[in-house]
């Protein structure tokens, strides 16, 4: 910057004015000029400043297949008549319904009738259509299998002839990226990449998305670098819905509506249903001027035969948007534009850092309390394999412990600890009823006494007999039923007497009968112990079959529990990974902010210089001017240096 030179004292006071007025905002020019030169390289040469013909650098992104190209093509002038055919060519041979932006794409007008192309491998110029869309299908096959490696947009020159002579264009950069939900990996790597590279330098962003898909605007869907910021520094962005008065819904709002239709109503409309969502706007952002419903392409020219009454109504307020839209790039392409944007990188920068931490320290909260709670599964299933673990343990032992032949089951049973009582057969009474009484009183008493028989009392605390159940224990009626079977045939011989009573004297049938009675009840015993054992053999068998399922189930619970636990491990290191890389992302957004502060204050810093350099200057001025006009003029001339300043630096309206 050069210090101030003295006017010519032949010069007319209008003359001094414009000279100085015309200087107005060198220092900050110079300031801007010295900021752009101490970028790197790369980050220069990607950053907006318009080229020679001052055209803007405008960026458009949303999701796929919402009329993002024909957007850009209808804002660049491209006639209605050859709308479908250029659109045509730029699918490259994809089909209707799938993404026709392969890559980042730049789109131009040519000088001439040819369609040129532009990437890191090709500057060609085609002749026809079908030439230039083999080559854009090319550079879509060769992306979508890795060959061909991009780190800068593919520019695409648009024939002449393609453009309306009599139509409103705008003089920008036009950079297509492809959908914000593509199918490929490789698209989808290379959205973020371009994201990275460009967005952050553009003059002006378009989030374009339809009216009834307004989801696009949320944070977690535009998780790309600096279009997740648009609700930080607003002013770059624009919000543009497609097909915004063709539903039903609006079609039969706009019909019932009397009052007359304007811009400023659809916009509101649009701010509101943005209003609703999960997250807060600032009032500028929530500016109407920053929305923009409109009708583009074919779907509105068809719309003008079906609806030709609400074509007639809406029409001339999608050219006042559109037109409006355009005055917007126009604007934002200005040096002052720019210089004030840069002004704001620090302020902006610590905005979006402060968004940015208090959006990653929600997830951050939330994934850590989700570890936490994976963790606090993780220890409860370690306590539950450790429960496992050792009832397997028992059940096994228990197992292993088990009588599984009879000899040892008789050999864990308890005797009764009385002996067999023959008294009621030794005094038997002389006659068939006495005998027949006795065997019933035996019976009874031999199976009371069966019953007692059981495994031992230091058996049934613990282990394989431990905790026996009711319906375990030996029932009367088996029993009674052996013991009877052992009489049966002594019973059978006492049927066929004709008298109650004996004749010891006349026939030996008594004494042979007692002896008979006193061997079949001394048989009897160890025939009822045998039908208890059989019981106990039997309980034993079920109760065996019963821990083995149990020890099948313990195992195969313990393994389940183990494979549980291994994948909650996994669940808790991928929680950690997850928190890792969140709080990655937000450590880098933090750096990223901070450097593009840095970088804010730096110019913020340089302006402050050349505006004290400048302002000296024409304190200079005003101390030697000649006559009090000079002085006057000087004096307002610093007046209005002050007036720029603060306009530059803390005016929230945008000079164009």
């Amino acid at each position: 910057m050069s210090g101030t030179r003295r006017t010519p004292a032949r010069d007319t006071v209008a003359v001094r004015w414009a000279r100085l007025s015309v200087r107005r905002l060198t220092w900050a020019r110079c300031a801007y000029a010295r900021f752009i030169d101490d970028l790197d390289e790369l980050t220069r040469e990607r950053f907006a400043r318009g080229g020679k013909d001052g055209e803007a650098y405008v960026v458009v992104f949303g999701p796929t297949q919402v009329g993002k190209t024909t957007l850009i093509l209808d804002l660049m002038g491209v006639s209605p008549l050859a709308s479908a055919r250029v659109s045509g060519v730029l699918r490259g041979g994809r089909d209707l319904g799938c993404s026709a932006t392969a890559t980042a794409m730049e789109y131009r007008r040519s000088g001439d009738t040819f369609w040129r192309l532009k990437s890191v491998t090709q500057d060609a110029t085609f002749a026809t259509d079908d030439e230039m869309t083999r080559a854009l299908a090319d550079v879509r096959e060769s992306m979508s299998q890795g060959r061909l490696v991009c780190d800068e947009p593919i520019v695409v020159w648009i024939p002449d002839e393609c453009f309306d002579p009599g139509g409103t264009t705008v003089r920008a950069r036009m950079l297509d990226l492809p959908g914000a939900d593509p199918m490929e990996a490789a698209e989808r790597a290379h959205v973020a990449d371009m994201a990275k590279l460009y967005v952050g330098n553009a003059d002006l962003i378009l989030l374009v998305g339809l009216a009834d898909g307004l989801t696009f605007l949320h944070p977690k869907t535009l998780d790309l670098p600096g279009v997740r910021d648009w609700r930080s520094v607003p002013e770059r962005f624009r919000v543009v819905t497609t097909r915004s008065f063709t539903p039903q819904t609006v079609r039969d709002m706009i019909d019932t509506r009397t009052d007359p239709l304007d811009a400023a109503f659809f916009r509101q409309a649009l701010r509101r249903e943005i209003s609703t969502f999960d997250f807060q706007l600032s009032d500028d952002a929530q500016s109407p001027k920053r929305f923009f419903s409109l009708e583009i392409g074919d779907s509105w020219r068809l719309a003008a035969q079906q609806y030709p009454e609400l074509h007639a109504k809406i029409d001339p307020i999608v050219r006042e948007l559109k037109y409006e839209l355009r005055a917007d790039i126009a604007n934002s392409a200005t040096g002052y534009a720019r210089m004030r944007s840069t002004a704001r990188l620090h302020e902006v920068a610590r905005e979006v850092k402060r968004i940015g931490q208090e959006e990653h320290e929600k997830r951050l909260t939330a994934l850590r309390d989700a570890r936490e709670s994976l963790r606090a599964d993780l220890r409860n299933l370690g306590a539950a394999r450790v429960s496992a673990r050792r009832v397997l343990g028992v059940r096994r032992k228990e197992l292993a412990l088990a009588p599984l032949r009879k000899s040892e089951i008789v050999a864990q049973l308890g005797q009764p600890e009385r002996d067999v009582d023959f008294s009621m057969i030794e005094d038997v009474g002389q006659s068939r009823a006495k005998f027949r009484s006795a065997i019933g009183l035996f019976s009874a008493a031999l199976s009371d006494r069966s019953l007692t028989i059981g495994p031992r009392k230091e058996l049934r605390s613990t282990g394989f007999w431990g905790r026996l159940r009711p319906d375990e224990l030996p029932g009367q009626d088996a029993v009674r039923r052996a013991i009877r079977a052992e009489f049966r045939s002594l019973e059978a011989r006492l049927d066929p007497y004709r008298l109650d009573a004996y004749l010891p004297k006349l026939s030996g049938d008594f004494a042979r009968d007692k002896a008979t009675l006193r061997e079949t009840a001394e048989g009897a015993v160890p025939v009822a112990g045998n039908a208890v054992a059989d019981h106990w053999a039997s309980v034993a068998a079920a109760r065996v079959s019963a821990l083995e399922e149990e020890v099948a189930h313990a195992a195969a619970s313990r393994l389940a529990m183990l494979r549980t636990q291994m994948d909650a491990r996994e669940d808790c290191k991928r929680a950690s990974l997850t928190i890792h890389d969140e709080q990655a992302e937000c450590d880098a957004l933090c750096a990223r902010m901070d450097e593009e502060g840095r970088k804010g204050e730096k110019f913020v810093r340089w302006l402050d210089e050349n505006y004290a350099a400048e302002l000296r200057a024409r304190a200079t001025d005003i101390a030697l001017a000649r006559t009090p006009v000079d002085m006057f003029t000087d004096l307002m001339s610093a007046a209005q240096l002050i007036e720029e300043k603060n306009k530059l630096l803390f005016d929230k309206k945008s000079k164009t």
